[in-house]
């Protein structure tokens, strides 16, 4: 454990990584409350750090202060008006991915500035500065609302379907590998919707900044079945698998379309993703059917995988919905 005067003590890299993840935001957290914006700092405490019961330090790593320099791109201000608290590290890389409101003057131009767009960005980290704490040396836009993605920006699409239209991003996943996969969607408000409006999952590599289309509305799985226009959660393993939920157009007795857990492998198209549960399916060890699935996540070293479903029984007097944690393994 830390003592006072030495906030991290001798803490290992990957802890000191589960530590970080609570002192994003410009808040870090303290006995006193929040640090550098107006509460008192713990005698012998340096600003931004702060000890707590347990002895972990935090950081502020990272702030919406408007006046301060853009990490890695001198002659520039703090690109980020506002953050959401959506904040992904990525396994034992130096990255770190967050959602954020962009600052009007980090608006790429021709990009509506009111609402200020949402954006999602990576940071890189160092955490063995000269400074003694840790600090972002480089933030990077990775998508942002409004952007349009062409064929430079996007691997695996039809050119009929580009540009793609960022509208809406969803919060996504990372894994070990420093990679990140997410939901992209377009809010096409037009009289017939155009084909690169269709919403899809897609995999980024920092490596080439460039997006990997995984699963899109269209297409085609196997037996005919096609992907619909709605997906949800997303989840990453560390082999590069996504998994996610969508409505596809199988037939299911009871629900007409289904909802289904899906396995894209790190190769391959649709034909090749799997699906590994669906509305209807029985619940193991139970009378319950699945109505529906929610959250998903995945612990990529032991291929591990949970998910959160919506079921209820088929007999008995109690047929109200209720909701179960699935545990398996990919």
């Amino acid at each position: 454990m830390a003592d006072e005067n030495t906030p991290t003590g001798r803490r290992t890299r990957r802890e000191f990584l589960q530590a970080l993840g609570a002192a994003m935001g410009g808040v870090v957290v303290s006995g006193a409350g929040a640090a550098g914006f107006g509460s008192q700092i713990p005698p012998g405490q340096r600003l931004g750090t702060a000890a707590i019961p347990s002895g972990y330090a935090f950081y502020r790593v990272l702030s919406t202060e408007t006046l301060v320099p853009w990490p890695g791109n001198p002659g520039r201000l703090n690109p980020v008006a506002d953050m959401t608290g959506v904040v992904l590290m990525a396994g034992a890389t130096p990255r770190l991915y967050m959602h954020v409101t962009l600052a009007a003057a980090a608006v790429p131009a021709g990009v509506p500035t009111s609402p200020p767009p949402s954006a999602l960005v990576l940071a890189t980290m160092n955490y063995v500065s000269t400074s003694g704490r840790p600090i972002v040396v480089d933030l990077r836009i990775v998508a942002y609302e409004g952007q349009s993605l062409d064929g430079h920006d996007i691997v695996g699409a039809a050119p009929e379907l580009l540009p793609v239209r960022v509208d809406r991003i969803g919060t996504g996943d990372t894994n070990e590998n420093g990679l990140y996969a997410t939901t992209l969607v377009s809010q096409d408000l037009s009289g017939s919707v155009e084909i690169n409006s269709a919403p899809g999952v897609y995999l980024y590599d920092p490596a080439t900044g460039r997006w990997t289309q995984k699963a899109r509305f269209g297409d085609v799985v196997a037996d005919g079945i096609e992907y619909g226009g709605i997906f949800g959660d997303v989840a990453l393993a560390d082999d590069d698998s996504v998994l996610f939920t969508a409505g596809t157009t199988e037939a299911v007795p009871g629900y007409g379309g289904a909802q289904t857990l899906m396995l894209a492998p790190p190769n391959g198209g649709p034909q090749n993703h799997k699906a590994i549960l669906r509305t209807g399916d029985m619940l193991q060890g139970s009378n319950a059917v699945v109505d529906g699935i929610g959250l998903i996540d995945t612990s990529g070293a032991d291929g591990g995988l949970v998910a959160q479903v919506f079921a209820s029984r088929r007999n008995g007097r109690n047929r109200d919905l209720g909701t179960a944690l699935l545990q398996g393994n990919i």
